[in-house]
């Protein structure tokens, strides 16, 4: 397989997401961590992690500072107009409760 983009890439991650990407000791560890070096692997590119907070992962990536954005970013819409996603891997099973009685009927 080639690789689409240069062979070093430069790797956005938001490394105080524990599970998927934070820092113990002194490297980078977690899922996503994990599954970025697979891939690259796989695809035979060499890349740099760059650690920022979340807010600062799209910017970097539109603005090309970064390649590639490693982080729990969930596909929405408006961010799918700006920036290109993989294929979705972890379903969060994020939930929301509210009172029988409350005015909150759906997420809208």
């Amino acid at each position: 397989n080639q690789p689409a983009l240069a062979d070093d890439l430069i790797v956005a991650t938001d490394t105080a997401f524990v599970p998927f990407e934070f820092k113990e000791g002194d490297k980078y560890v977690g899922f996503d961590i994990d599954l970025w070096a697979a891939i690259a692997k796989d695809i035979g590119v060499t890349y740099t992690l760059q650690p920022m907070d979340f807010n600062g992962i799209i910017p970097a990536l539109q603005t090309k500072q970064v390649d590639v954005g490693l982080a729990g970013i969930t596909i929405k819409d408006e961010r799918k107009k700006v920036i290109d996603f993989s294929d979705g891997y972890y379903d969060s099973g994020f939930l929301l409760m509210v009172p029988v009685n409350s005015t909150i009927k759906g997420p809208e």
